[in-house]
């Protein structure tokens, strides 16, 4: 079986869990036999999925393109949440949470590190691409910057220094939510993509609350924006951040940094990652009787 997940040439957190992670609670498993494939962390269920080999539905959710057509190739063992099994026409007994919850029964000694700063923001790639400022406003608020770039490991770590971590990245959230870290989402861009946030939030019984902040461009970006828009005549083009722009965004960081933060019921959490673990023994049988 191989393992199947969407790979991003600068690395991205979320993504790259997959083959981290997997690999720990399935040694041996995985291989270049991609008659069946696993689909586990991230929004990977769309037309996309390859339509041959049978596909084991491992805690994804759907979203980023067209519902696929579900036939008897596809094996749902757990999905991510409510929204996921209403689409695709999938009993809500099947919905546990997003599988990188069981992050929770690895051990992350090697990884983790004592709390050094009040909060942490992590960005995605998308923010990072069009604004390279970042690093310097998360240093004048003390707060720990963190790029989705970044290798698994270095980002636990990170994550695992901040008493809160403010995310637009969903998977620092789960993450964040798994180790017992309160989390704070934002969102510079508009871009984040709501339906998988629900669907996620919809499985530990939380609300999805967007904070929208101001949008901060490079000089380049912001003249590749303003082509971008020209083209397809929208208004409001972005332009080259100004001091006033950084102050605000800024600010508006500060404020939200002072909201009441989420964070699962530990109670709940601790039931849902006992289902996935029920899941991982009877997949451990099969593989190794």
């Amino acid at each position: 079986m191989k393992l199947y997940y969407f790979k991003d040439h600068k690395g991205n957190f979320g993504d790259d869990l997959n083959p981290w992670l997997w690999n720990k609670l399935l040694p041996d498993f995985f291989d270049d036999d991609n008659r069946e494939i696993f689909v586990g962390i991230g929004t990977l269920i769309n037309h996309r999925l390859p339509e041959t080999p049978i596909k084991h539905i491992f805690g994804s959710g759907y979203g980023y393109g067209k519902l696929p057509k579900i036939d008897n190739r596809y094996i749902f063992h757990a999905v991510r949440g409510y929204k996921t099994a209403q689409l695709l026409g999938v009993p809500k007994e099947k919905v546990i949470t997003d599988s990188a919850i069981l992050i929770r029964t690895v051990n992350l000694a090697p990884y983790t590190r004592p709390k050094e700063y009040k909060f942490g923001l992590m960005l995605t790639g998308h923010s990072l691409e069009m604004y390279n400022g970042w690093k310097k406003i998360c240093d004048n608020l003390n707060f720990n910057y963190i790029s989705c770039h970044w290798n698994v490991e270095k980002v636990l770590g990170e994550i695992s220094a901040c008493e809160v971590l403010i995310t637009e990245a969903m998977h620092g959230a789960i993450v964040a939510d798994a180790l017992r870290i309160p989390w704070l989402p934002v969102d510079f861009y508009n871009n984040i993509l709501s339906l998988k946030w629900e669907d996620w939030l919809s499985s530990i019984e939380l609300p999805f609350v967007h904070n929208r902040l101001q949008s901060l461009y490079n000089k380049d970006q912001s003249i590749k924006m303003r082509l971008k828009r020209l083209i397809f005549k929208k208004d409001q083009q972005p332009h080259y951040s100004t001091k006033n722009d950084i102050e605000k965004t800024t600010q508006e960081l500060l404020r939200v940094s002072k909201t009441h933060p989420f964070l699962s019921q530990d109670a709940l959490l601790a039931t849902l990652t006992d289902k996935y673990l029920d899941l991982l023994y009877k997949i451990r049988l099969d593989i190794y009787k």
